[in-house]
C-alpha cells in the first residue's frame, strides 16, 4: 500500500482527492493540509510515501513546501498538481525537489 498526503486549500479539491485515494485500495490518505503552516506540522509525523501539493497555497507557496518537506522527508516523493503550467513554475518545482507535476 503506498501512502499519500495532500497539501490542497482548495476544500472541494481536498476532499475529492482523499475520496479517490480512499477509494483505492492500493492507496491510504494519512494527511490532508490545507496550508504550509499546517503540512510542516503534520507531514513529518505521517511519513508519506507521496504527497500531492497544491502548487498555490494561502500561506507560501507549495515550491517553498516542497523544498522545505524535502528536507525533513528526502524519500517523499512530491506531485505538484495546479491549473498553472508555466515552465517557470515547473522548472521552480523541480527545483525544489518535486518528482512530477500535474495539470
Amino acid at each position: 500500500m503506498i501512502t499519500v498526503a495532500i497539501v490542497e486549500d482548495d476544500t472541494g479539491i481536498r476532499r475529492s482527492l482523499q475520496w479517490l485515494l480512499k477509494s483505492s485500495p492500493e492507496f491510504q490518505c494519512v494527511a490532508a493540509c490545507r496550508n504550509v503552516e499546517e503540512a510542516l506540522r503534520i507531514l513529518p509525523k505521517a511519513a508519506p510515501q507521496v504527497i500531492l501539493m497544491d502548487i498555490n497555497l494561502p500561506d507560501r507557496s507549495g515550491i517553498e513546501c516542497t523544498a522545505r518537506i524535502k528536507e525533513l522527508l528526502p524519500s517523499a516523493q512530491v506531485v505538484m498538481i495546479t491549473v498553472y503550467g508555466d515552465s517557470e513554475k515547473v522548472f521552480n518545482s523541480l527545483r525544489a525537489g518535486a518528482s512530477g507535476y500535474i495539470l
